[in-house]
């Protein structure tokens, strides 16, 4: 796994108000409510990321290609963005970073970190980035100068996705839950 610095990640079921409740009724109906408990999971987790690959910002494609999600515990969902960069555009940087309330702790994991590359190889990239969109080369010093100086606005993906997948998820387990007490 990647070192968490290097991708934006977050857990898309620990903290869904309400989800404890629902599971615990749920668990009343045996240990092979777990199953389907886990499935909605799971589908909760790839409808955030479908969702964020939707509004991801695209230039190369790179940012959509690596949203994922993985289990490393039953009932869990990690969502991720493994690219070095994707905080920087789920946030904003310079004097225009914008953090939703929510999203506040894992924002401030990528605070203040230096970025590992040069001027050389940020110019470079601007340039690359100048040369797909039909911008003149010789624009890009500018264009990379005011980058630094002043920041890129926040282009949400991410918690767009989390919000919807929030509330599609608890109501899924509700409806679970329904369907299991009907059952009875």
């Amino acid at each position: 796994m990647m070192n968490y610095l290097e991708k934006l990640a977050l857990q898309l079921m620990a903290s869904v108000k309400g989800v404890s409740k629902v599971i615990a009724e749920l668990r009343k109906f045996g240990k092979d409510v777990d199953k389907m408990i886990d499935q909605e999971t799971r589908s909760a987790a790839e409808g955030v990321v479908l969702t964020a690959k939707n509004l991801a910002p695209r230039d190369n494609g790179k940012l959509y290609q690596n949203i994922s999600h993985y289990s490393e515990k039953p009932l869990q969902r990690t969502i991720a963005v493994n690219v070095p960069y994707a905080a920087y555009l789920e946030f904003g940087t310079g004097t225009k970073v914008s953090v939703p309330a929510e999203f506040q702790e894992i924002a401030n994991e990528f605070k203040n970190v230096t970025n590992k590359g040069s001027f050389e190889k940020g110019l470079e990239a601007i340039e690359i980035w100048c040369s797909r969109k039909g911008i003149p080369k010789e624009n890009a010093k500018w264009i990379f100068l005011n980058i630094l100086k002043v920041g890129i606005n926040p282009q949400p993906f991410l918690y767009p996705a989390w919000i919807k997948g929030k509330k599609d998820y608890l109501k899924n387990l509700e409806k679970l839950l329904s369907r299991m007490n009907k059952k009875i």
